[in-house]
């Protein structure tokens, strides 16, 4: 009973541990927002994110998760700027470097280390070093853009690190489902865009990412993109019976997708249509059948809480459902004219170019940090391959098929590696089922945007890696 009430306790202190590190430094962000990241505002959050991550490693991975969550590019992309000249170096950084600090810190103390590779791993690393090589390489190639090369490194490089921090970071079943959690619970600190999205009639943030076709987002697609995270993860610990009250995570489910199609991501709608389908069929069979026997709660509460959306958004000052309703019907068609869509064009006439300009240099690659010309009619512009709007294409073509399959190996040996031993696990099965469904989405949504060129999105892809590569040491 002493023991019981000690637990909670710890519990309770732990969470207003966490709860107060969230909030200062996301405090410190929103100043960043409206006064830029000037140095005394990075060292303040330097600081302040030391006292808190040094003494518990496990406190920085889960700000690395729910920061960019929510602060997205404000936290990752937000350079400092130091007497007009600006460094390249975020706030997302820091918490890494920190966090992995912390955990060498505690390494020591425990006089393990614990650092042990396995043949995926090696492969993983190979990737990485054939990156520093390609930058090397490029370096002595004409028209490479120095910044535009590190950046990509960094990328390809740094933060596929990330996969061997939550690796190390998780040695317990619990803290793996504390881990995955913090998906779910970035997904409710979402909610909040959504309803200025409402409110508005336009998502925050949603300038970055302007449409090529009629209509307005009502929530910013890197929103968007973690919800689908979070929305994976919370289908699969619903199918398996992980929540106490379902028609509750039913409703936030649905809130969720209402969010996701308000963001007017069409490849978003794609890929988590199609990790869905990949965790039915991974399923069990009784969880087949739970889903089956269901389906007509499931409606009911689907019907419901859409009849209270529409409800509550009718009494909004400014009512915009009609024209919501009306950009996801004109995103929904322009599946059907391809030819039509500026935006597909673009991608196609991109990866064209691109393409040309690989073929002489197919087995190693353009190198990083090049451009090319893009001409579509009578109009031509230059941009970055690393922006190719697809991750995939731009990995093969900046690294050639040498690096290309080496990235793909490690991938795949990787998944292969873990696989088994994850889906057998019976009380963590639901997580992994959830870990693999949800990398099949970023897979997929790769194709379309170069999420692995963008860190407030590339990083989830290396955290989910590393949760996969977990079961045969928890």
């Amino acid at each position: 009973m002493i023991s019981a009430i000690s637990n909670k306790q710890a519990t309770i202190k732990t969470l207003r541990y966490s709860f107060l590190a969230f909030a200062y430094l996301a405090l410190i962000i929103i100043l960043s927002i409206g006064y830029g990241l000037t140095p005394t505002i990075f060292s303040i959050f330097v600081l302040i994110a030391a006292i808190f991550i040094l003494p518990s490693h496990g406190l920085g991975f889960g700000l690395i998760i729910l920061l960019t969550m929510t602060m997205e590019r404000f936290f990752t992309l937000t350079p400092l700027v130091i007497g007009g000249t600006v460094y390249k170096l975020y706030l997302l950084d820091i918490t890494i470097g920190l966090t992995a600090l912390a955990l060498i810190i505690a390494s020591i103390k425990k006089r393990t280390s614990g650092f042990k590779l396995n043949w995926p791993e090696v492969i993983l690393l190979i990737w990485v070093g054939f990156n520093i090589f390609s930058f090397s390489q490029s370096l002595l190639s004409q028209g490479t853009d120095f910044a535009v090369a590190f950046s990509t490194l960094k990328n390809y490089t740094f933060y596929p690190l990330l996969y061997f921090l939550t690796k190390y970071s998780i040695s317990s079943a619990k803290q793996l489902k504390n881990y995955s959690h913090l998906f779910f619970l970035g997904g409710l600190l979402i909610i909040p865009f959504i309803v200025i999205g409402i409110i508005s009639g336009q998502g925050l943030w949603t300038e970055f990412t302007p449409l090529s076709t009629v209509g307005f987002r009502l929530l910013a697609g890197t929103h968007a993109y973690y919800l689908c995270i979070a929305t994976i993860f919370a289908t699969s610990l619903l199918v398996f019976k992980k929540f106490w009250n379902t028609p509750i995570v039913v409703s936030v489910i649905l809130i969720w997708l209402f969010g996701i199609a308000g963001s007017l991501m069409r490849h978003l709608w794609i890929a988590l249509l199609i990790a869905l389908t990949s965790l039915f069929i991974l399923l069990p069979t009784k969880e087949k059948l739970t889903i089956k026997q269901n389906r007509k709660k499931i409606f009911w509460v689907t019907i419901s809480v859409i009849a209270v959306l529409a409800l509550v958004i009718s009494l909004m000052p400014n009512y915009y459902l009609p024209e919501n309703i009306s950009s996801i019907s004109n995103r929904l068609t322009s599946f059907t004219n391809i030819t039509q869509d500026s935006s597909a064009n673009w991608r196609i006439q991109f990866w064209q170019s691109a393409y040309d300009k690989w073929q002489n240099q197919f087995l190693l690659g353009t190198g990083l940090g090049q451009n090319i010309t893009i001409s579509i009619d009578n109009w031509q512009t230059v941009e970055e391959i690393r922006s190719i709007h697809n991750s995939h294409l731009s990995i093969i073509i900046q690294t050639g098929i040498i690096g290309f399959s080496i990235f793909i190996a490690s991938i795949i040996s990787i998944i292969v590696y873990n696989f088994k031993a994850g889906i057998n696990n019976l009380k963590l099965k639901p997580y992994y089922l959830a870990i693999i469904a949800t990398l099949v989405m970023i897979l997929v949504a790769t194709t379309f945007q170069p999420h692995l060129e963008t860190n407030l999105t590339g990083i989830f892809f290396w955290i989910l890696l590393g949760m996969l590569s977990t079961p045969k040491k928890i």
